[in-house]
């Protein structure tokens, strides 16, 4: 008898450690469940899963590449302009779709509304110290949007950048006139022309400085290689260009563009962003254009301080003008070599590159059924196909 109680007495601790962690179990599972919006659209299944729509999110990333376009197909399944959905562990995202809804939350009501912490997640590898990253109640974002605010307006943008962005559209006309000579009548992809004009465009805009220039080294290349390019044989068969190197600098900025667009679609996305900042071609990458971003800061530092009434150039004219108004304003010494300010300006220069090439594509696509209107831009026939 005495040996059966201390026999029950053993046990009984190991049942009670079996059902707390039981319970622990369920009520983590519980926690990690998703947490609907009251009367917001979702999908019932994602509610009862610890993924969320993750699982479905992570499916159509894979096929497409995006996860804007995965959001816009939900609010069409859910028949709302306004949804929810669920990410792994996190509280959930509301979509919005209804333009003047969205309108009025990002104009009128801003102290409603502040940044979402995605967006900062997202450049968590890219540009920790960005105002992007910031709320708009820390005293850091209003000063480092201080130094950013002339860069938008009508003097910079049609004094500055559009002279660069005029430069490098001619750059591109000039290299599509020579392919057209090379292919004899075939059609070419044109995509990757644009997205390099531009680059070579915001990085002028940038840095006042058209040294580095990748629709020109293209057309270089080009001319020198042209009789090497076989052409298909049937005539609507399109004409494959070989790659051709790109500087260096050019280079290094894209696989930081790439990387942070993998860092928008991934379910974590700022774990992912630190994790990569370490991996070697990240970290050879960033200190590339933080070489680059140095030198011409310096560049821009004394073309400044040479002259009382210097002409702005470039972004990172404008921006250390700014700071040294404002450090003088202040009393205190210009801060120019600083890990915020690097942030600040490749994150321009990232920014205004995506901008800049989806508004060449779209123009060209507008323009493409209209032949007579590529006749008098190109100043050659083209046969529209």
């Amino acid at each position: 008898m005495e040996s059966i109680n201390l026999a029950f007495f053993g046990i009984l601790p190991i049942s009670v450690l079996v059902i707390l962690i039981i319970t622990w179990l369920y009520l983590a599972y519980y926690w990690c469940l998703p947490k609907p919006i009251p009367a917001i659209p979702y999908n019932k299944h994602a509610a009862k899963s610890i993924w969320g729509d993750g699982k479905d999110m992570a499916a159509s990333i894979s096929k497409t590449g995006q996860i804007f376009l995965w959001m816009v197909q939900q609010t069409i399944r859910l028949k709302s302009p306004v949804i929810q959905v669920f990410r792994p562990f996190s509280r959930p995202w509301v979509i919005i779709v209804d333009y003047r809804e969205s309108q009025d939350i990002l104009t009128r009501r801003t102290k409603e509304f502040d940044r979402s912490d995605f967006a900062g997640d997202v450049f968590a590898g890219i540009a920790p110290e960005h105002h992007v990253r910031m709320k708009t109640t820390n005293p850091k974002f209003k000063e480092h949007r201080r130094v950013l605010q002339d860069l938008m307006t009508p003097g910079f943008l049609n004094d500055v950048a559009a002279t660069s962005i005029y430069s490098a559209v001619q750059d591109l006309l000039d290299l599509w006139k020579l392919k057209l000579v090379v292919v004899q009548d075939h059609p070419f992809s044109a995509a990757a022309d644009i997205y390099h004009a531009a680059l070579d465009a915001i990085w002028a805009v940038t840095f006042g400085t058209e040294e580095m220039n990748a629709t020109k080294a293209q057309i270089e290349h080009l001319g020198r290689n042209r009789n090497a390019l076989e052409l298909p044989v049937g005539p609507e068969q399109p004409v494959i260009f070989p790659t051709f190197p790109i500087p260096t600098a050019f280079d290094a900025l894209l696989k930081l563009i790439d990387k942070l667009e993998e860092t928008l679609t991934f379910p974590f996305s700022k774990l992912h962003a630190v994790i990569t900042r370490h991996f070697p071609s990240m970290r050879k990458a960033h200190a590339i254009k933080d070489k680059v971003i140095a030198d011409e800061l310096q560049k821009s530092v004394e073309r400044l301080q040479g002259q009382k009434n210097a002409v702005t150039r470039c972004v990172i004219d404008d921006i250390l003008r700014r700071e040294l108004a404002v450090a003088k304003k202040e009393g205190r010494a210009p801060r120019y070599n600083t890990r915020a300010m690097f942030d600040e300006v490749i994150h321009v220069e990232m920014d205004s590159r995506s901008v800049a090439d989806l508004g060449v594509a779209f123009w060209f696509r507008r323009s493409g059924p209209r032949y007579y209107r590529y006749n008098s831009i190109m100043g050659v026939e083209i046969s529209h196909r």
